[in-house]
């Protein structure tokens, strides 16, 4: 049992519940450092600090959006930020959606089905994919530190499952022989893309309150 020294506090800059959602899980189980760390997020905001979060993600790559989120939150709170930008490329998209995984669609419902239009007619073996995750961490002093996870697959016909969000019902990873969206959130905490990138973040945060 770990003992709680004191307490380190950042903010998780996304408005993605399900993002947030499983970045505060991981956090709650697999941290081992000695501080308490607490994840606070755009709930925690003023209402006047909310009108100002309003991040653009025009960047070429999963780190540039990952800095814009990060820096948008940290310009307004001044303290402690982590960003996530994640997202699924296909190969025989030429790494589409990539960046622009969360914009394809209006709903993840359109997402998936402008996804597997895409694919239909290929054959299953050539529909793999993978998952990546960048995560950017802005220090006190506005020092940025990235932190990267990815996790391969394939990208099957119809979706199977009703766990996660996104595409992970259509994400079949082949160790379990299931998608990411039969995955029960502990089993998905262990092997995904988010959840790598976090593992590195908290080595790094266990030195850096050290």
């Amino acid at each position: 049992m770990k003992t709680t020294i004191n307490s380190y506090r950042f903010y998780i800059s996304s408005e993605n519940e399900g993002k947030v959602r499983e970045i505060k899980q991981y956090i709650k189980e697999e941290c081992k450092v000695a501080t308490e760390i607490i994840p606070l997020t755009i709930n925690h905001l003023t209402d006047e600090q909310k009108k100002r979060y309003n991040p653009v993600e025009d960047g070429e790559s999963f780190l540039e959006n990952a800095r814009i989120k990060a820096r948008a939150l940290f310009s307004i709170v001044n303290a402690p930020v982590i960003a996530d930008d994640s997202g699924l490329e296909v190969d025989l998209l030429n790494g589409d959606p990539g960046v622009f995984s969360s914009r394809y669609e209006k709903t993840d419902e359109l997402r998936i089905a402008k996804l597997l239009n895409e694919l239909k007619n290929q054959p299953s073996h050539l529909k793999t994919a993978r998952f990546i995750s960048c995560i950017c961490f802005i220090d006190k002093t506005g020092n940025e530190i990235f932190f990267n996870g990815k996790v391969e697959g394939l990208i099957i016909n119809e979706p199977r499952g009703k766990n996660g969000f996104g595409y992970d019902p259509v994400f079949l990873y082949q160790p379990m022989n299931k998608t990411f969206g039969e995955l029960l959130p502990e089993e998905k905490q262990v092997v995904s893309h988010r959840s790598k990138a976090l593992k590195l973040f908290l080595q790094f945060l266990d030195r850096y309150i050290a």
